[in-house]
């Protein structure tokens, strides 16, 4: 899988370093929830045309929007073919020093491996805004901390 690891926000971050902290065995029991859950934030993102915290997207740029003030082409800013979103995957990892990681990567078979970092962290030489998209919400934060809770510490942290 080709891909780049994706934590720019907030709550990933936060999200990241409670999960790093935490100090239990089988904490790959959750992996597939965690992951699922970056993965479907994400993609929501992309349909609500925000990031994942809420934050507005830069709009179009001029040169893209025809007289009237609407796009030349009739799609939402990422989704042009809809690659990026089909690519999504979560990915939970283990790093080296003993953390862990949660990520959500785009696959290379859809292509949108090539194009994925610019729309997610802007390209100046391109001039492409950051829109980013990966990352996970607030809610999902608290969903995996109460899955977490419940099915590794034992109901109680």
């Amino acid at each position: 899988m080709v891909g780049f690891k994706v934590d720019a926000s907030k709550a990933l971050k936060d999200l990241n370093a409670w999960v790093a902290s935490l100090k239990v065995t089988g904490l790959e029991k959750c992996a597939a929830y965690m992951a699922l859950l970056a993965q479907e934030d994400s993609k929501r993102s992309i349909m609500a045309q925000h990031g994942p915290g809420g934050e507005a997207w830069p709009p179009r740029k001029p040169a893209r929007l025809a007289k009237g003030g609407k796009p030349k082409k009739d799609h939402k800013l990422l989704w042009l073919t809809g690659a990026l979103f089909r690519s999504l995957t979560g990915v939970f990892k283990r790093t080296g020093d003993g953390k862990a990681a949660i990520m959500v990567v785009p696959s290379a078979r859809e292509g949108a491996h090539k194009y994925a970092a610019s729309h997610q962290f802007g390209d100046p030489h391109r001039h492409i805004p950051a829109r980013p998209y990966a990352g996970v919400t607030r809610q999902s934060v608290a969903s995996i901390k109460a899955f977490i809770t419940t099915h590794l510490l034992g109901g109680g942290a």
